[in-house]
């Protein structure tokens, strides 16, 4: 029994060794399990955290965002609040451009108004004069601004627009980048901002972008208005402007001419232009070379000649053409007109049966025409062809009975209505008027050589040498210069004694002497004789001092010809 209970023994003893190993195993099994567990569950937390971390800091992100959208919206607001109240558009304006160039010094902003194709600044702020006398964006940028509604130029871009150009070296330093914002439609762009910088400063350009665009639209608005306002008290004014120049024709004048005369000196005024010269012609006489009335400025005589001879050749362009010619700086500088007239404008006379003459405007400087100007200009021609025209005709009739068809000089018939009534009233007044009486040497002579066409032309070439030299006295219509008969000439000179007289009849002569004229390429010369007398001195009344001046002329070309005579060296 002994022997079996060791056995026994040793048994339960190894069972009960082996079931505590199990435990052991179990418990460690258990604990790695609990630390799985552990790490599962820390694991999973920390994944939460982060989650709810960045969702917490988008929703940060998110507040920030709507933070900055309501502080755009309270300055956007306020800003058109600002911007609606004040009722004067430029002061709006001035009041944007404090936004957007707070410092003056470190940059600038400006806004252009587009109005007929023409760039105008409306307000500036940190511009110098020069840059905003020469301000220009190109019209294939402002089509791309039309568009695409904001540029932002830096780089080679700003360099290409051309702007920086026509900066002053002062404003180029202040340009790193420049923005430009369209104002109004696509189709109807009113005008834009320029400016260096956007508002707010160090907002997105996004926000800027839109902000900008807004405050655009509230412009746009403003301008339209302005604009429409504009167009028709300009409107009125054009009405206005019409209707007085319609009551010419209801008032009373000497003559038709002196009317028309007044008509246009009136329209020179209203439309700021030096000179205005109507021409009369068909299309088969062609367009006459003098105007029947010009009207403008006091001038010298050498330089009122000058711009004549101008208008002359424009009006003749003009007449040829057939339709309304806009001249600028650079076409009449093609056409030869380099001096004096900086902008013209030539309108034909139409009625039904054609063309019948045309108006030639001009003035010294180049800038354009408005199109209130040009309206109005439009207008007075039509109202001469259908009102003021009818009575002028009487006066180019009038004016032919009393004008040589040849030399365009006044002829015998005014001549001796002139004559009269200077020398009464030379005696009411108890001044002096002196007579020239001039005969061109040995005439026949070209006639015989040249033939009959060539001494025409070299009688209208010395027509215009008296003319010339007569208006070199005075610039008014007291000279009067006369084709007397066949190739003798008469200049009738109130208010002029012998001395007077005979310094420009030396003048004459002289000037004659070494003219060159040309016919049909050959070259002649000829040379004049003149006999001069002065009332009261030499004659009491008309008939004497025609009789005294021609004794004068006679010694003149018994003494040999080319030479000056006045009758108080004449030998009894």
């Amino acid at each position: 029994m002994g022997a079996v209970e060791d056995v026994f023994g040793e048994v339960f003893e190894a069972v009960d060794q082996s079931v505590a190993g199990g435990y052991v195993v179990a418990l460690a099994l258990v604990c790695l399990l609990q630390y799985v567990l552990y790490v599962y569950r820390l694991t999973l937390e920390r994944k939460r955290n982060q989650e709810y971390r960045s969702e917490m800091d988008g929703l940060e992100v998110e507040l920030e965002g709507v933070q900055k959208d309501r502080t755009l919206s309270r300055l956007e607001n306020h800003i058109l609040r600002e911007f609606v109240s004040e009722t004067d558009l430029p002061k709006a304006l001035e009041l944007l451009l404090l936004r957007y160039t707070p410092n003056r010094d470190e940059g600038f902003g400006v806004f252009v108004e587009i109005e007929d194709h023409k760039q105008v600044v409306v307000h500036s702020r940190g511009l110098a004069d020069e840059s905003l006398s020469k301000l220009q964006v190109d019209s294939a940028l402002l089509e791309m601004l039309a568009v695409q509604r904001l540029l932002m130029l830096e780089g080679s871009k700003l360099q290409e627009s051309g702007i920086l150009e026509d900066l002053s070296l002062i404003d180029r330093g202040k340009v790193q980048r420049l923005f430009l914002v369209a104002i109004g439609e696509q189709n109807d762009l009113l005008g834009f901002l320029a400016a260096t910088s956007l508002y707010p400063t160090g907002a997105p350009h996004e926000q800027q972008f839109a902000l900008a665009n807004r405050l655009m639209t509230s412009v746009a608005g403003n301008m339209k208005r302005k604009q429409t306002l504009e167009s028709q008290a300009g409107q009125i004014r054009l009405n206005s402007e019409m209707l007085e120049l319609r009551a010419f024709v209801d008032q009373r004048f000497d003559t038709p001419v002196q009317m028309t005369e007044q008509f246009l000196s009136d329209l020179r005024d209203r439309i700021s232009a030096d000179r205005v010269a109507l021409y009369l012609g068909t299309r088969d006489a062609d367009i006459s070379s003098r105007a029947v009335a010009r009207c403008g400025k006091p001038m010298q005589s050498h330089l009122q000649q000058r711009w004549e001879t101008h208008e002359d050749s424009l009006a003749k362009e003009g007449f040829a053409s057939q339709q309304p010619i806009s001249y600028n700086r650079d076409r009449l500088h093609r056409m030869g007109v380099d001096t004096l007239i900086g902008r013209a404008l030539v309108l034909p006379l139409v009625q039904s049966q054609g063309t019948i003459g045309t108006v030639c405007v001009s003035r010294g400087t180049s800038g354009p025409f408005t199109d209130a100007e040009l309206e109005l200009t439009e207008w007075a021609c039509n109202h001469l062809v259908g009102t003021i025209l009818k009575a002028l005709n009487y006066a180019v009739v009038e004016r032919q009975a009393q004008q040589d068809s040849l030399t365009e000089l006044a002829n015998r018939r005014q001549f001796d209505q002139r004559l009269t009534r200077e020398l009464a009233n030379a005696a009411a007044t108890g001044t002096e008027c002196s007579l020239l009486l001039l005969d061109l040497d040995h005439f026949k002579n070209v006639n015989d050589t040249f033939g009959h066409q060539a001494g025409d032309a070299v009688l209208r070439d010395v027509a215009k040498i008296l003319v010339d030299e007569a208006t070199r006295v005075r610039s008014d219509d007291q000279t009067l210069t006369a084709r007397y008969g066949g190739e003798e000439m008469a200049i009738l000179l109130p208010g002029i004694g012998p001395t007077g007289a005979k310094r420009i009849a030396e003048s004459i002569r002289s000037r004659v002497e070494a003219a060159e004229f040309e016919f049909q390429q050959q070259k002649l010369q000829v040379t004049l004789s003149v006999g001069i007398a002065s009332f009261p001195r030499d004659a009491i009344n008309e008939h004497e001092l025609i009789a005294a001046a021609d004794v004068a002329l006679y010694e003149a070309k018994s003494a040999g010809r080319n030479r000056v005579v006045c009758v108080d060296t004449v030998a009894v």
